[in-house]
């Protein structure tokens, strides 16, 4: 027994023999054992010893009531950074509140935060995580994850063998979270993960990119679908999966890759940034591979891209063969193979999936005979609302007859019809109205016209009115009196008033000496002292016109 348990139960003793001097002994105790007094009283309540004292009255009762308690936990929400992890703490929400005499200024902070944590307000609560909720396929190819990160090794060894192999143990999520550092590479190894989410297995093929780009993806879902260079037996997982799951990178949002998982019925869905609960499954398999694949990399460097994806492939078989799922606690390809014929829906020939990937929504201008031709096919287009020169958009779908889907510009859908012309003459042998001279069945061949078109024809026909129409001359009364306006009245005419003389316009002395110059066809000589005279400050024309008409001088004039 050492010296605590000595301690302890000479302590008990005495209690039980003098209870009154139980804070006298405590203190005792303590002191020989140089603790604190609390920490005493935590030894005798471990060893069983009780006060004996009745709990009080309003014990549980709090001094801060709860839209109190609410206004602190707002205060800590408030001051969140953009993790959401809390920047201002409780003592200084506490202070920022009790300067403003709220209620929960008048408590410690330790029976604040108790409080707090006692409703569900406090730090602890605001930072837990989102409780997660498991998210369940129902068989084989219901729902596929697929995703890309930066693989283990970054770079090939060079032809040479001089260039040095980087190497980084995080697996590439430095540059992962930091996109501006992958685009400061000029290429390096990506690496592309595919997880059947019911049976767990795993496909991975690798990529030597500057980043995501949408041919990669396509190229990607082309192997994981198809069927493996190693055969089926060996690696079963293919096929088009109902469901795909996606982050929100570009390359997964582009138009060849929605054309391409649309044509082969595939419903998308693109988790939220971030949201690793959505992708749970290709994230760990991304854990697996970079343990167990990637690891070995290290001591055999890969230096081409054929055959780093040749022993991944067989790397992923040998995996999905032989490692049981933790979930399952089934082999991974054992449980795909459960797979029934009408879940497995086979993938097309790679040909196939880039036309499909590739061929996005057009536009084409009908002919006269309501062709619509592109790469050097034909259909013939017919509809209620189909004419020539119409404008139409069309898409290619080559696994579903008639390998077009078109709509008028409303966005109506057309019935479309393969053409099939002879190769010779390159007249039509199927799939459009013909006529033959001399063959019965053909000879009568006709489009449908427009319904404005029959309307048209019905009215030159018949030449009958229009019965809706009673006369185009004839305004009913009512329609006079919804249009009335109020009568004004207004004032007599009256003839203008006379516009006063206008009063002459009188030239300036320097313009009249000067057109009298000109008149003269001489400069003023010793006359100019008279017409300045004459002139005084301004002369109208007609009076200036009058002198130098005069027979007198303009000397005896001034």
């Amino acid at each position: 027994m050492d010296l605590r348990d000595q301690l302890i139960d000479g302590l008990l003793r005495d209690l039980a023999a003098t209870p009154a001097r139980k804070g006298e002994l405590v203190r005792d105790a303590a002191t020989k054992a140089a603790v604190s007094v609390d920490t005493v009283y935590r030894w005798l309540k471990a060893a069983g010893w009780s006060s004996g004292r009745k709990p009080r009255a309003d014990k549980g009762s709090s001094t801060v009531p709860p839209e109190a308690l609410r206004d602190v936990s707002r205060v800590l929400a408030a001051g969140r950074n953009a993790r959401g992890e809390p920047n201002i703490p409780l003592t200084q929400a506490q202070r920022i509140l009790g300067e403003a005499g709220h209620d929960a200024g008048a408590v410690s902070r330790a029976h604040l935060n108790r409080l707090l944590n006692q409703n569900g307000l406090g730090l602890r609560h605001m930072t837990a995580p989102t409780p997660a909720i498991q998210r369940q396929s129902q068989h084989p190819n219901h729902v596929w994850m697929v995703d890309y990160s930066p693989a283990i090794q970054w770079y090939f060894r060079d032809e040479t063998g001089a260039k040095r192999l980087e190497l980084h143990r995080d697996g590439g999520a430095r540059f992962a979270s930091k996109p501006a550092n992958v685009r400061a590479l000029r290429r390096i190894l990506h690496r592309f993960c595919a997880v059947d989410h019911y049976s767990g297995a795993i496909f991975v093929r690798y990529y030597y990119t500057s980043g995501e780009r949408a041919e990669d993806v396509v190229d990607f879902l082309a192997h994981a679908m198809g069927e493996k260079s190693i055969g089926r037996s060996r690696f079963p997982m293919r096929g088009v999966p109902r469901r795909l799951v996606f982050d929100q990178g570009s390359a997964n949002k582009s138009a060849v890759v929605l054309n391409l998982l649309a044509s082969l019925g595939v419903t998308v869905e693109h988790h939220a940034p971030g949201n690793a609960k959505a992708s749970g499954a290709v994230e760990k398999a991304h854990h697996i591979w970079q343990q167990q694949f990637e690891a070995r990399m290290a001591l055999e460097p890969a230096n081409d891209l054929d055959t780093l994806n040749a022993q991944a492939e067989r790397f992923a078989a040998h995996l999905n063969a032989t490692a049981e799922h933790s979930r399952t606690r089934f082999t991974r390809s054992g449980l795909w193979s459960t797979i029934t014929g009408a879940q497995l829906v086979e993938a097309p020939p790679r040909a196939t999936i880039v036309t499909l990937a590739t061929t996005s929504t057009k536009e084409a201008v009908l002919t006269n005979q309501l062709w619509l031709r592109h790469g050097g096919r034909a259909w013939h287009i017919a509809g209620v609302n189909a004419f020539p020169g119409q404008r139409v958009k069309f898409r290619l779908t080559p696994l579903q007859a008639p390998g077009i889907a078109v709509t008028d510009e409303h966005g109506r859908p057309l019935a479309a019809t393969p053409i099939e012309l002879d190769a010779r003459s390159g007249f039509v042998i199927s799939g459009a109205p013909r006529h033959v001279w001399d063959d019965e069945a053909h000879a009568g061949a006709s489009v449908p016209a427009p319904p404005a078109q029959h309307i048209a024809a019905e009215l030159a026909a018949n030449n009958t009115p229009i019965e809706a129409v009673r006369s185009v001359f004839e305004v009913p009364d009512q329609h006079l009196e919804s249009v009335a306006f109020r009568p004004v009245q207004g004032r007599a005419w009256e003839p203008p008033a006379e516009a006063a003389p206008m009063a002459p316009v009188l030239l300036s002395p320097l313009e009249a000496k000067l057109l009298v110059a000109e008149r003269l066809g001489r400069p003023l000589g010793d006359d100019a002292s008279a017409w300045s005279a004459a002139i005084g400050d301004g002369i109208t024309e007609d009076d200036l016109e009058a002198l130098l008409a005069s027979d007198t001088s303009i000397a005896e004039v001034g």
